[in-house]
C-alpha cells in the first residue's frame, strides 16, 4: 500500500469544542488521498469520545498522557 500524498498532523488536549469540525474541515477536502494523525495528549474531556466515533479509515488516532504539544507533534 502506497503512502498518502499528504499527512496531516493534529495535536490536541481538551479540545471537544473545536475537534469535530476541524476533521470535517481536513477530511472533506477535494484531494482525498491523505491521512489524519490525531494525538491526544491527555484529554480530560470529551475529545477522545468523538475521535472514536468518527469512522474514516484515513484518521488514525494516538492518545498519550499528558506531555504538552511539542511532544505530542514530536
Amino acid at each position: 500500500m502506497a503512502a498518502p500524498a499528504v499527512s496531516v498532523l493534529m495535536g490536541v488536549r481538551d479540545g471537544a469544542a473545536w475537534i469535530s469540525r476541524a476533521l470535517a474541515s481536513v477530511l472533506g477536502q477535494t484531494l482525498t488521498d491523505l491521512e489524519v494523525i490525531v494525538v491526544d495528549d491527555g484529554s480530560t474531556d470529551a475529545t477522545a469520545a468523538l475521535l472514536s466515533g468518527v469512522r474514516d479509515p484515513r484518521l488514525v488516532v494516538e492518545r498519550q498522557a499528558p506531555a504538552g504539544l511539542t511532544v505530542a507533534l514530536n
